[in-house]
C-alpha cells in the first residue's frame, strides 16, 4: 500500500502521459522476449530491445515484457510499436481496472490476474496489459509467472491451431487462459469458503466469526476486480472491433461464456458468505436461547427455596451446624466448590 501511494504522489504534478511506475515491484530485473511465429516455424529473441522488434507480414510477433519499472524499456518499445503516452501511462500504473480501448492502429487491454493465499486466505491481484496491432501482438506483466507461459508452451509445442493462426487468436489466446484462471482461485477460495461453514455448524465461536468477516472483505475485493470483466469480453465478443477477423469470433464468444461463468461463480460465492453469516448469527441466538433455557430452570428452582429462606430465615433452634466449630469456613467452601462446579460446567458447555 506504501508503494501505491508514493507512486501516485510522485506523479501528481506532471503531465499527462509521464511514466511512472505504481505498484509491486514483483521481479529484480524486466526483461522482454520477442516471439515470432508461422505455420513454418518459431524464434525467439530473448533480453530483446526495442531494435528487435520488428514486426513483419509473414509472421507473429508477440512481444512480452515482464516487470514494469523499468520506464527506459517500457518507453523504447512504445515508441518502437508507435504506442500512444496515455497509453504507456497506463501499463506502468499496474492499478487500472479491467477496460479496452479501441486505438487507430491497436487494441488495447487491461485484464487483472488472480491469486489466493490458502494460508492467509488473502487474495492478490497484478495487471496484464495487452496490446493487439496488425500481425504483432504485446503484453506487459508484472511478474514472470504468470498463465500467459502455458499460451507460449503452446507455441513452442505447435499445440492446437494456434502456430497456424493469425495476432489476433494470441490475443484471445492470451484472454482466455487469464479469464480461465479465475476459476482456479475461486475454487480455492469456495474451499476455505466450505471449511468455514464446517466451523460454524459445528461450532460458532468468535474465531469463525472473524473468519467470516475477513472473507466477506475478501468477497467485496473479488467482486471489484472481476466485475468490469464483463464490459471488456462484451466489447470483444460483440466483434464491434476490426482487430479479430471472422474466424476467430466464435472463440470470443466462447471467452465470453467463461467470464460470465466466473462472474456467476464470483456471486455464487457472494451468496454463499452472505448465508453463512446469517447461519452463524442465528447459531448464536439458539445457543444463547439454550443457555437462558437452563439458567432459567435452575432460577425457576432456586427461587421459591430463596423465598423460603427469607421469609422465615435459618433461625432454627436444632440447627446442628451452628454448634459446629468448623461450620462457617465450612459453609464457605461449600459455596466456593458450587461456584467452582457452575464455571466448569458452563466451560464444558462452552457458555463460557
Amino acid at each position: 500500500m506504501l508503494d501505491f501511494i508514493k507512486g501516485w504522489s510522485r506523479r501528481a504534478a506532471l503531465p499527462p502521459g509521464s511514466l511512472v511506475h505504481v505498484g509491486r515491484r514483483r521481479v529484480q530485473t524486466p526483461s522482454a522476449t520477442v516471439t515470432y511465429y508461422n505455420g513454418q516455424g518459431r524464434r525467439v529473441v530473448e533480453n530483446a530491445g526495442p531494435g528487435d522488434v520488428a514486426p513483419a507480414a509473414d509472421e507473429v510477433c508477440w512481444l512480452r515484457v515482464r516487470g514494469l519499472h523499468d520506464l527506459e524499456l517500457i518507453r523504447g518499445l512504445g515508441q518502437r510499436l508507435n504506442l500512444h503516452p496515455m497509453l504507456l501511462e497506463d501499463v506502468v500504473e499496474a492499478t487500472q481496472r479491467p477496460k479496452v480501448e479501441e486505438f487507430a492502429d491497436y487494441l488495447f487491454v487491461v485484464l487483472r490476474l488472480l491469486r489466493f493465499d490458502q494460508q492467509t486466505a488473502v487474495i492478490s491481484e497484478e495487471q496484464l496489459s495487452l496490446v493487439l496491432g496488425r500481425g504483432w501482438v504485446a503484453t506487459f506483466e508484472e511478474s514472470d509467472d504468470t498463465p500467459l507461459d502455458l499460451v507460449a508452451q503452446r507455441i513452442a509445442q505447435r499445440r492446437g491451431r494456434i502456430a497456424e493462426m493469425g495476432a489476433d487468436y494470441l490475443a484471445y489466446a492470451i484472454i482466455d487462459v487469464m479469464i480461465d484462471s479465475n476459476f482456479g482461485v475461486l475454487e480455492a477460495f469456495g474451499e476455505s469458503l466450505d471449511a468455514i461453514e464446517d466451523q460454524v455448524l459445528a461450532n460458532p465461536s468468535e474465531a469463525s466469526a472473524k473468519a467470516l468477516y475477513h472473507f466477506k472483505g475478501q468477497i467485496i475485493h473479488l467482486r471489484r476486480v472481476l466485475w468490469p470483466l464483463r464490459e471488456v469480453v462484451n466489447f470483444i465478443a460483440r466483434g464491434d472491433s476490426g482487430f479479430f477477423s471472422q474466424p476467430v469470433w466464435p472463440f470470443l464468444r466462447d471467452v465470453a461464456d467463461h467470464a460470465l461463468h466466473v462472474l456467476d461463480a464470483a456471486d455464487a460465492i457472494r451468496e454463499q458468505a452472505t448465508g453463512l453469516m446469517e447461519l452463524h448469527l442465528g447459531a448464536l441466538g439458539n445457543r444463547t436461547n439454550e443457555v437462558m433455557k437452563v439458567l432459567t430452570i435452575m432460577a425457576s428452582i432456586f427461587i421459591p427455596l430463596t423465598f423460603i429462606a427469607g421469609v422465615y430465615g435459618m433461625n432454627f433452634e436444632y440447627m446442628p451446624e451452628l454448634r459446629l466449630h468448623y461450620g462457617y469456613p465450612a459453609v464457605l467452601a461449600a459455596m466456593a466448590a458450587v461456584a467452582a462446579g457452575l464455571i466448569i460446567y458452563f466451560r464444558h458447555k462452552k457458555w463460557l
